[in-house]
């Protein structure tokens, strides 16, 4: 089902495959295969996931000569919710592709399980997150801790590199006279790799030399590129958030583990920092309720915040690169694995002088995102009963 070379004969545009995909998703006799981005119930979605998932779609349903399968790229969130994503819309206007015209969760039907695709995660979230779903996983292309699920799917790579489109790229033998690397394909690919390595900064500890490779390949295609701008240019626009409520922040790139160790964990990423966020709230306090309030209703123990924030978009500061943590426990249970993390010596959290509150620290190890942070926090809530 999944060829490797991709021929540009007759190759539709973006735009076209999706207003084709519309056109035949509900017909009855058509074989689907879903492509889906990584998601947990609540998450707004993100630039990496949805475009990885988009071109590893298009690409895989143009290599076919009798189009008798019909590859999906899923967005699992409500059409609605991509309102909270507006550094897609913008990637997406530089070609001139109509974000609405996105497949998202509720448009399709989930009742029937069909095959599916995991791009950038490596285990199925919900809706999809059964018994009969996991009979239906063909393939997984993915860049986070190896959960060692669905091993004998036709696909399977997981690889730690900066940004799952690499992956993807790669997994259609990329090159530089690949005919299927169009103008259109190069540039989207390169927002993600960009935004998910910090524009190629070594020293954030995100960047890999396969990351370096596909760079290099998309630049040949791009020679007029400025890409420097561009990455400033998606991330000025990612992280215009101060205007959102305090409950959009929380839900726009958020994640879910609902069984660890018997615990479910919320994380909830946020482009902005607390010093920021607390002077526009007037204290802590808002912040605080609005964490709670979400971990109660989504029925969490733990909800965490990760901050990730680059004073280089402020013209009165110089390039200061900074992460920061939330840590709300809500099962007092865990209140020994915030404990823990406060005395982690790879994070290096440090207490944030907040009158009133000590769930915000500074994170002295900038190396470390969610996707460093999180199977650390996974293994204390594991050990939780030998803490």
């Amino acid at each position: 089902m999944f060829f490797l070379s991709v021929s540009c004969d007759n190759m539709k545009s973006l735009e076209q495959y999706l207003d084709y995909v519309r056109k035949e998703l509900f017909k009855e006799t058509t074989h689907k295969v879903i492509v889906s981005g990584n998601d947990s119930a609540g998450n707004v979605g993100n630039l990496d996931s949805i475009i990885s998932s988009l071109i590893f779609a298009y690409l895989s349903s143009n290599q076919q000569n009798d189009h008798s399968t019909l590859f999906v790229p899923l967005i699992k969130v409500p059409k609605a919710d991509l309102e909270l994503r507006p550094e897609l819309k913008f990637v997406l206007n530089q070609v001139g592709l109509d974000y609405k015209k996105l497949i998202t969760i509720d448009e399709i039907d989930t009742s029937e399980p069909t095959d599916i695709v995991l791009i950038d995660h490596n285990q199925l979230t919900a809706l999809f997150h059964t018994e009969d779903w996991s009979k239906h996983v063909v393939g997984i292309l993915d860049h986070h801790i190896d959960e060692k699920l669905y091993l004998n799917a036709p696909i399977r790579v997981v690889k730690m590199v900066g940004s799952c489109i690499t992956l993807v790229l790669k997994h259609f033998e990329l090159s530089a006279t690949a005919s299927w690397l169009t103008k259109e394909v190069s540039y989207l690919s390169m927002a993600p790799l960009l935004v998910d390595t910090v524009n190629l900064k070594w020293e954030l500890g995100r960047t890999t030399e396969l990351d370096v490779q596909v760079f290099e390949v998309l630049k040949e295609k791009l020679p007029e590129m400025d890409f420097n701008s561009y990455f400033k240019s998606i991330e000025k626009v990612k992280s215009e958030v101060d205007a959102m409520a305090n409950y959009d922040i929380l839900r726009r790139d958020y994640k879910e583990f609902s069984n660890v160790n018997g615990y479910k964990i919320g994380t909830s990423a946020v482009t902005w920092n607390f010093r920021a966020w607390v002077e526009r709230e007037n204290g802590t306090e808002p912040i605080s309720k609005a964490a709670v309030d979400y971990a109660n209703e989504r029925g969490l123990d733990m909800e965490v915040i990760f901050t990730a924030f680059d004073y280089d978009r402020e013209e009165t500061r110089g390039g200061d690169y900074r992460r920061e943590l939330a840590v709300f426990v809500i099962n007092r249970d865990l209140e020994r694995v915030k404990i823990s993390l406060e005395n982690n010596k790879d994070l290096q959290l440090k207490h944030i002088d907040f009158e009133d509150a000590n769930e915000y620290y500074d994170q002295g190890n900038i190396k470390m995102s969610r996707k460093q942070v999180w199977p650390l926090l996974k293994q204390l809530i594991e050990a939780h009963d030998d803490l």
